[in-house]
This record gives C-alpha cells, sequence and structure tokens, in this order.
C-alpha cells in the first residue's frame, strides 16, 4: 500500500515541479520585459527632450537637382526645429532660396542666422507670429512620451486655427499607425483626421521608425552586456536625412492631401539589427530576446510599421552606424 502511495505521487510531484518552472520562467521574462519597457522609457524621453546639432549630418550626398527646384519668394516654416527631424530639415534648407523661418521653445543654437520665433504649441503664445507671412509649413513638433494629447492633437488644433492663409500644410505621419494600438500612434492618426477635416490645404507624409530613434531605444544601453530587446519586432528604419528631403521636395509640389509612404531599405528584425551594431562596431555583447505580451508588441512582431512597397530610401542601418 506505502509503494502505491509513493508510486501514486509521483506524477503529482513532477506535475507541480513542472508548474512551478513554467511560473518561475513567465514571471522572469515578465520583470525583463517590464524592465526593457522601463529603459526604453527612459531612454526615448532623453532622446527626444535633447536638442540636435547641426554635426547630425547626412551620410550621402543628396541630388542638388531636388533641393534646387525652388520657388524663390516661397517662405517655408519649420515647427519642432531642435528635434530629430527637426534639426534635419534645417540642414537641408539651408542649401535652398526657400526663406526659412524656424519656431520652437528653444532657439537652436546652431541655426542663428536664421529667422525664429518663439512659440508654444500646448498654450498658442506666439503661433500668430510665427506663422505670420508664410506660405508653407513643416510640422514637425511632436511628443510621443510627454504631455502627448495636448501637443499632438490640442497642438495641432491651436495651429491650424492661426492658419487662414497657408497655402501647404506638410504633415510628417508614421506607417502602420492605425494598426498598432500605441496611444501616440493612435494620436497621431486622430491628427491626420483633424488635419483631414480642417480647411487648411494639406499633406500627409508617412514615415517608417528612423535609424537613430530605434538604435536610441532599443540598442544604445546594454545589460550587463546584453542588448534585452524583442528580438522578433520588425522595423524598416529609414535615414532621417531622406526623409527630410523628401519632405521638402513635397513644398512645391502642392498640397496633395496623402502622398506614397517612405521607409528603410531593408526590413529587420531587432535583433538583426542588434547583430548588426555588434558586428559593425565591434563589440563583445550578446543578444538577449524578450517576448513581450500584448497587442502592441504582436503588432511589431507582425510588422504592422512596415510596408514592402513604399518609397524606399538608400541608406541602410549598417550605413547609418558605420557613419556615426
Amino acid at each position: 500500500m506505502t509503494r502505491y502511495l509513493i508510486y501514486w505521487h509521483k506524477p503529482l510531484i513532477i506535475n507541480c515541479s513542472s508548474m512551478i518552472f513554467m511560473i518561475c520562467h513567465q514571471l522572469t521574462a515578465l520583470c525583463l520585459g517590464t524592465l526593457f519597457c522601463s529603459v526604453a522609457y527612459f531612454i526615448s524621453r532623453y532622446s527626444y527632450n535633447k536638442t540636435y546639432k547641426a554635426e547630425d549630418k547626412p551620410i550621402i550626398q543628396y541630388k542638388e537637382i531636388v533641393l534646387r527646384r525652388v520657388v524663390f519668394d516661397v517662405r517655408v516654416l519649420v515647427t519642432g526645429s531642435t528635434g530629430y527631424l527637426g534639426s534635419a530639415l534645417l540642414f537641408h534648407l539651408k542649401d535652398t532660396e526657400y526663406k526659412v523661418k524656424i519656431t520652437s521653445r528653444k532657439r537652436p543654437q546652431d541655426w542663428q542666422q536664421l529667422d525664429w520665433v518663439y512659440s508654444d504649441l500646448v498654450s498658442g503664445e506666439g503661433l500668430e507670429d510665427a506663422v505670420k507671412d508664410v506660405d508653407v509649413i513643416i510640422h514637425a513638433a511632436t511628443s510621443p512620451m510627454k504631455n502627448i494629447k495636448k501637443v499632438e492633437i490640442e497642438g495641432l488644433e491651436n495651429l491650424l486655427s492661426k492658419l487662414q492663409h497657408i497655402q501647404h500644410f506638410i504633415y510628417p505621419s508614421i506607417v502602420g499607425i492605425e494598426e498598432i494600438p500605441w496611444k501616440y500612434y493612435q494620436l497621431k492618426l486622430e491628427a491626420e483626421e483633424l488635419l483631414s477635416k480642417s480647411t487648411v490645404p494639406y499633406t500627409i507624409a508617412r514615415a517608417t521608425q528612423f535609424h537613430g530613434f530605434v538604435e536610441n531605444l532599443l540598442l544604445s544601453k546594454p545589460f550587463f552586456n546584453r542588448y534585452v530587446i524583442p528580438g522578433r519586432w520588425k522595423v524598416q528604419s529609414v535615414d532621417v536625412h531622406e526623409f527630410a528631403t523628401h519632405l521638402i521636395d513635397l513644398v512645391d509640389k502642392g498640397p496633395q492631401e496623402r502622398v506614397e509612404d517612405y521607409g528603410g531599405p531593408e526590413i529587420m528584425t531587432i535583433r538583426e539589427m542588434a547583430e548588426v551594431k555588434i558586428n559593425t562596431k565591434k563589440e563583445e555583447n550578446l543578444v538577449f530576446d524578450v517576448s513581450l505580451p500584448g497587442r502592441i508588441s504582436k503588432a511589431f512582431v507582425e510588422g504592422k510599421n512596415t510596408n514592402i512597397n513604399i518609397q524606399k530610401g538608400e541608406v541602410t542601418f549598417e550605413q547609418f552606424l558605420s557613419n556615426k
């Protein structure tokens, strides 16, 4: 009888041990996922709050014929001129004959020669002066982590209310925002709808994630010599300077409502991008994959943020890293 009881309990003991192991494994993955999200949040906060300088230059030579095809009396305003995209726009606009005006809460240190006006999208302060005597606006101002709705929606409403005279409003947006349930993306989609229902002549130009954004968010801070990443996420990252020249090229084409999406030359997983960085920079770091739960992660795994049938830039992620 005793032998029978011991034998009967063996499967129970094994099943309990397996269950405990599985629970510990899931808790470990959840903790790592939480750590990853926290680190990514603070890195992205830093990335979007920093002021970008003129040294952040392109790594390829762009065709002058594209940048020189201008109408001499067109005055272009760039909002968010201290940001990642805004700085790239200014770098290329200086090579055109456009009359360039810039606006932001902080004056860009490297563009003292340009006409700068202080403005705050949220409060509306300075917006009337910023848009005065302007023909075209490239709206590069954005805030993916802080005061998102105030900047993306309320700020856009404040700006649009001052634009009765504007000939062309160019709105940079993001590929796949209708498929990814991230709050920032949902608000970008709402902003697109807000713009399309306004009386302002507009062009919406969507791009995939920038090379620099992906690196700063996911591949800038190894944890104990390991990149802790959602390795199966797919990305079609693009060079910010190529997208900036694409936006400038739209200026004198006039309002087109929605143009073809713009993306990078290749679709890669985050793991593949990490391996490219390790090889390019000759690092000794390793890669540790984390499977994150939820609909947002699922959308990135399925590549909802990519689009193979779009206009593509030429600069690869490896080239971007090699020229940093």
